[in-house]
């Protein structure tokens, strides 16, 4: 088994772990409350709606998380995305705030794309995988991109002729009304 995981593991690892272990842990331990403070960075972070005070909130969260950190782990330096905690709220502000009314007004909507969470690329990131491992698989570098699209064509038309009740699922009636 590999000694690292992908970022979907780490995601349900972080959101499952108070519930396997959190019973365990003393109540006060400062190294659990600095773990559950960064769960609920990310539950507000990633959350499907979200307002200027909880971006406020966010940030002083922030900085309590990168402040204990350093005082909890003084041998660990900090890594970018740790950085990159730094401007989450003002991210939160900028992208986060889609209003109805602004949906109206074209300009405002294109600059605002709603919660963060509609920008996250663990999709991209999950794809990506496979591409990795294929390519490595494969051992054919010549030329990657051809080689790549060619295979992922050919599985994708092996998935789209099997049978599949999620592929060919014809839409039921329930003799409701359609709007």
């Amino acid at each position: 088994m590999p000694s690292f995981c992908i970022a979907t593991q780490m995601w349900c690892l972080g959101r499952f772990l108070p519930l396997l272990i959190g019973h365990l842990v003393p109540e006060g331990d400062c190294f659990w409350d600095n773990i559950l403070m960064l769960l609920t960075i990310m539950d507000y972070v990633f959350a499907p709606v979200t307002t200027a005070d909880k971006a406020d909130y966010v940030a002083m969260l922030v900085e309590d998380f990168l402040v204990d950190f350093r005082e909890l782990y003084p041998e660990r330096r900090l890594i970018p995305k740790m950085h990159y905690m730094i401007h989450l709220p003002s991210w939160m502000k900028w992208y986060g705030l889609l209003t109805s009314t602004s949906v109206y007004n074209f300009s405002i909507f294109l600059s605002s794309c709603g919660p963060l969470i509609r920008m996250c690329c663990m999709r991209y990131e999950a794809k990506h995988i496979y591409f990795k491992h294929l390519a490595r698989v494969l051992g054919n570098f010549k030329n990657i991109a051809k080689t790549l699209a060619n295979h992922h064509q050919l599985y994708m038309c092996y998935l789209m002729s099997q049978p599949s009740q999620y592929l060919r699922r014809k839409p039921e009636y329930t003799g409701g009304t359609c709007y």
